[in-house]
């Protein structure tokens, strides 16, 4: 049987492979047959010719040939597809909380089995990472973006030069964090004084990803013990992980003192912050019994001393 190579090592989409049934001595020899039995069933020609390989062809091969006389031993060859790493496994985008941890385990298809894997990150050439499981702790928001997985195998066609193949995948990580104040932006303080017919100015920015639902309650003075807030509007804006929001009141009047409660909520957390606006010059001391999720800690009465006017 032709070419002598056993096994016969093909490769993924080469052409035209032709296996040749070859007899040694038959008698008569002008008149014989063959028969040739393989993976994608029976032909009966001394040639069995594949057009183009596929993983399919894999398997074992055999001729007989056949004459008056009779039928010859069985001749057999086995053809090893060898094709290139194809990868699966890997969702196109990973969606993690912060503080988790990020494993991508893909499944590789090959042959022979590759032996070269790595990963890198986009814009980020320091980025090198060599093993068949991608594995980062304690991922935090830095960790954010494009990366690939790169598979390495060589095919060794018989009578052929050998071929590298080489596979990637791309796929994004989406590190999502709770919201959170960002100090290095301008930020009023837990309490504020203001007078009669004058401005009143609460603001802060947070962090946070995805972009944060936020809220501003407010709670009149004299509700101070009644936990009646309603919600109020505010302006807010938002430009990548940054949200700033604040309450703007013109002409000050009494009923403008009292508690106010920022609140950011995303899918990885919540952060609240509490304002007490009070009237320049007057207070005193009140403790409120409502509760508040305050710079995302538990519900638990509120600590701080109100300063209102009398």
């Amino acid at each position: 049987m032709q070419p002598i190579y056993n096994p016969y090592i093909v490769y993924h989409n080469q052409h035209d492979v032709v296996l040749i049934c070859v007899i040694d001595d038959a008698n008569p020899s002008k008149y014989v047959t063959y028969e040739w039995n393989s993976p994608s069933g029976t032909v009966n020609s001394q040639n069995l010719t594949i057009p183009t390989v596929t993983k399919l062809h894999n398997g074992q091969y055999s001729c007989t040939a056949t004459n008056i006389a009779g039928t010859s031993n069985k001749a057999t060859k086995q053809i090893n597809v060898h094709y290139g790493p194809m990868i699966s496994n890997i969702s196109n985008q990973h969606i993690i909380v912060e503080g988790n941890n990020l494993i991508v385990s893909p499944v590789v298809d090959a042959n022979p089995v590759s032996k070269f894997v790595w990963w890198t990150k986009q814009n980020d050439a320091d980025f090198r990472y060599d093993d068949y499981v991608l594995r980062i702790n304690n991922i935090n928001r830095k960790s954010s973006g494009n990366y690939s997985y790169y598979v390495m195998n060589t095919l060794t066609p018989s009578g052929m030069s050998d071929i590298n193949k080489t596979t990637h995948q791309t796929f994004s990580v989406n590190v999502v964090f709770k919201p959170f104040l960002d100090s290095t932006k301008p930020y009023s303080p837990g309490h504020v004084t203001a007078t009669i017919n004058s401005t009143l100015h609460l603001t802060l920015t947070v962090n946070a990803n995805p972009v944060p639902i936020i809220e501003w309650k407010f709670r009149e003075d004299k509700d101070w013990n009644s936990c009646n807030f309603v919600t109020i509007v505010a302006n807010t804006t938002s430009y990548e992980f940054f949200t700033s929001s604040s309450v703007l009141i013109n002409n000050v009047n009494n009923n403008n003192f009292g508690d106010y409660v920022f609140t950011a909520k995303n899918t990885a957390g919540v952060f609240s912050r509490r304002f007490v606006a009070i009237e320049e010059g007057k207070f005193e001391f009140k403790m409120s019994k409502c509760s508040f999720y305050i710079d995302d800690s538990n519900s638990q009465a509120c600590p701080y001393i109100n300063y209102s006017h009398e």
